[in-house]
């Protein structure tokens, strides 16, 4: 049989990389480590040897009372926190929530709101929400002011739990905003976005309130065949990040900086972020014009949104960016600088996941609820969320971006009867 898999990516593995994983090709692992539970190698399903101490020593290194590892992924650890809180009350979304949470809600027969407003005390009364779910950084860098939601939570009794998938890397780095871990009760981390970890590392710090609930779902959700080498990479990745960090992140901000100073008389526009490393380029045009050019150049960005274009800068690979500079100064752009923004939505929408449904063309679905979330993949927030009318913006905005929706069958979405 043929391979296209394996054809295809050694076809492209000298390409550059902006994008996850951030090991960007630097990790060589031994085949040998590749191992199942033994009686040596502990079992993370239940773990109480060697892989309960490495999960005790990366939770030192974030300052957590508790560390727990997936090799799935920040998806699974995102169903595993909505289930072992579950019985905790009503949930509130705030901000750029990922679809996961949606499906964990869905799957869990939960309430919930989403709330896009400034005044998060006054929703979460108003919902009566005894969780708030929010992400912070969001993809494009920005974080949230999560001393002042800590405060909020604490007032009301409030559960705080931060996907910061996008953040692992804060906390060993003064240049970088601070680490959710500092405010949070529950976190989630997705290391293998931001630091040398293979695809799949996540984990989840969390505090002794909420141990027996969080092993428990976890047992019932996570693959019973964990990944020994991705284990080893979680541990690895914090391991040199938490020794050399500082030093590491102290010379990708300073190239960054000066990728930043060459750009003030080009036609694309670097956005200001929070998170310095999380290089956020506005083209003015179809980002997916530039994003072709620059892969026919043999580099790949993170994510393509409207007219911004993400590059994951990491202590591996910013000694490329002068050749990125090169490459998107020698790009089309038409001159007509504009960027393009998503449509804004309703402020407050009550979640609806579950009741009958019908299927039908996007673009007859103005004025219609959603049951579905619908967007853009990545990031995988949905521009539209269950139980929110479906606006002609939001739907000429899907269209042209149509190439990267999530939530749509050959066309068509979901909307309540």
């Amino acid at each position: 049989m043929r391979s296209p898999l394996l054809e295809s990516l050694n076809d492209k593995k000298t390409h550059l990389s902006f994008h996850t994983p951030a090991h960007n090709g630097g990790i060589v692992i031994d085949s040998r480590l590749d191992v199942t539970e033994l009686s040596y190698s502990d079992n993370l399903l239940d773990a109480k040897g060697i892989i309960l101490e490495s999960e005790q020593e990366v939770a030192k290194a974030y300052g957590v009372e508790n560390v727990l590892y997936s090799t799935a992924g920040a998806t699974t650890l995102i169903h595993v926190v909505i289930r072992a809180l579950r019985g905790r009350g009503k949930f509130m979304l705030y901000g750029a929530i990922h679809k996961s949470v949606y499906n964990a809600l869905r799957i869990n027969n939960l309430e919930a709101i989403l709330y896009r407003g400034k005044d998060i005390e006054e929703a979460l009364v108003k919902s009566g929400a005894k969780v708030l779910v929010c992400t912070s950084p969001n993809y494009f860098g920005e974080v949230l002011q999560l001393d002042e939601m800590r405060a909020i939570c604490d007032k009301l009794g409030v559960i705080l739990v931060v996907d910061a998938s996008h953040g692992a890397h804060f906390a060993f780095s003064s240049k970088l905003p601070q680490s959710a871990t500092k405010y949070a009760d529950l976190v989630i981390h997705s290391q293998h976005k931001v630091m040398p970890t293979i695809t799949g590392g996540a984990s989840l710090c969390y505090t002794d309130t909420y141990k027996k609930e969080i092993l428990c779902a976890f047992r019932e959700i996570h693959t019973t065949s964990p990944n020994y080498p991705v284990m080893l990479s979680i541990e690895s990745g914090v391991k040199e990040y938490s020794e050399r960090g500082e030093y590491l992140y102290d010379k990708v901000v300073e190239e960054i900086g000066l990728f930043k100073s060459k750009c003030n008389y080009t036609p694309f526009k670097v956005v200001d972020t929070a998170d310095i490393t999380r290089l956020v380029i506005e083209v003015g045009v179809s980002g997916d014009n530039i994003a072709n050019e620059l892969e026919a150049k043999g580099i790949y960005p993170e994510m393509v949104y409207g007219s911004k274009l993400v590059f994951i800068v990491t202590p591996y690979n910013y000694i490329y960016l002068d050749t990125l500079y090169d490459a998107l100064s020698e790009c089309s752009y038409n001159g007509n600088y504009e960027e393009i923004k998503v449509p804004e939505g309703e402020e407050y929408v009550e979640l609806i996941l579950n009741g009958e449904c019908k299927e039908i063309p996007l673009e007859e679905a103005e004025g219609k609820v959603s049951y579905v979330e619908v967007g853009l993949y990545p990031p995988g927030v949905p521009v539209i969320s269950c139980g929110e009318k479906i606006t002609k913006e939001k739907i000429d905005f899907l269209i042209k971006n149509k190439s990267s929706l999530f939530g749509l069958e050959n066309g068509d979405v979901l909307v309540l009867k």
